[in-house]
């Protein structure tokens, strides 16, 4: 008696097919989930830059109107006049806002000052990994002011700051004056001036073109242009945009 073979599992072919249909699905999935992720991501960025908005009100509102900067009597920014940043670093300010202040020879113990904004994570954008005008400083989330290494503005923070605001007595109008922004792996500070600042690349926390934006009314946008570096101050240059507050 002849027994027959019962045909079990699939053939070379269909197998094939079958990983075809998979990695074609794949293909076309994955991008669609990166694309979720960094949007999730870009949300969080903002709602992080409002919380640091918050802040910087506060802190204003117990100095006189200014926002942290080096000295009380600082000036506020001009028209064609941008301070984005400080010589002394943005560690300066951020410890401002976490309550501390650095001793003026920038040594020394932390010094109490109010609590406008405790906890260091915030300052870091959720798609951030790298910085460095070479891209080599890693990015990490600090949990604590004084850990070791303490926080520092160059491995902590995803921001750029715009000092030198005074929201009694500023002359632009506080929805189009940025004060804080992802920052540009490259140092934006002081010595560069506006229209050539560094370019955000694709290692940027956002990719090319790409950047959150606190402006000084406590308001986040999301500006998307190739060369966002310089966009922030556009509407700044711009003498019928300007307001003047008494």
């Amino acid at each position: 008696m002849t027994m027959k073979s019962n045909k079990d599992g699939f053939t070379l072919v269909e197998l094939l097919v079958v990983i075809a249909i998979i990695a074609i699905l794949v293909a076309l999935v994955t991008p669609r989930a990166f694309d979720m992720i960094e949007n999730a991501r870009r949300t969080a960025c903002r709602n992080q830059l409002r919380g640091i908005g918050v802040g910087m009100l506060l802190y204003a509102g117990d100095h006189r109107g200014w926002l942290p900067a080096i000295e009380q009597a600082q000036v506020s920014p001009r028209q064609n006049e941008f301070r984005p940043g400080h010589p002394r670093g943005f560690t300066w300010h951020i410890m401002r806002l976490a309550g501390l202040e650095v001793p003026a020879d920038g040594g020394g113990t932390l010094e109490p000052t109010g609590e406008y904004i405790t906890d260091p994570s915030i300052w870091r954008c959720p798609s951030d990994r790298v910085n460095g005008d070479n891209n080599q400083i890693r990015i990490e989330t600090a949990k604590t002011w004084d850990g070791t290494p303490p926080f520092d503005s160059r491995r902590n923070a995803s921001y750029v700051y715009i000092a030198g605001y005074n929201i009694s007595t500023t002359r632009e109008g506080p929805s189009i004056a940025p004060v804080c922004a992802d920052e540009s792996n490259e140092v934006e500070n002081g010595t560069v001036t506006p229209g050539a600042m560094p370019l955000l690349n694709e290692y940027a926390a956002h990719g090319e073109g790409y950047r959150n934006v606190l402006y000084l009314d406590g308001s986040v946008q999301a500006l998307d242009d190739p060369d966002s570096a310089n966009a922030i101050y556009d509407p700044l240059r711009d003498p019928a945009r300007i307001q003047t507050v008494d």
